[in-house]
């Protein structure tokens, strides 16, 4: 039971799943550097739409809302670009049934 002077805890949330950042390859001639660059896309544009689900982004002025809102819509065009350059060399963006690329870089 509690007492006046206890308060009762809030049950624990889960830590949101967070995305990998991933460091870019030095050789900028490698075939993955898109595709890490397209990763490390994915994980800022994640990052700034769980900004969005926050109480303190929703009591920022509209400004602050519209530039956050403004910085997606560019994370977003900037995907695509890097989507695009990954499939130029080769790279897809997600495993299927034949990739054999992972394999390589755990053997390594």
């Amino acid at each position: 039971m509690l007492t006046s002077t206890q308060r009762a805890t809030r049950p624990t949330k889960p830590a949101a799943a967070k995305l990998p950042y991933p460091k870019l390859p030095d050789n900028f001639d490698d075939k993955a550097f898109w595709l890490a660059v397209y990763l490390r896309d994915q994980a800022e544009l994640a990052q700034l739409q769980q900004l969005t689900q926050t109480k303190e982004f929703l009591r920022k002025n509209r400004a602050f809302q519209h530039a956050i809102h403004g910085a997606i819509n560019h994370q977003r065009d900037d995907i695509k670009l890097t989507l695009g350059y990954t499939l130029q060399n080769g790279m897809l963006p997600f495993a299927h049934a034949h990739t054999t690329y992972f394999d390589q870089q755990v053997a390594a």
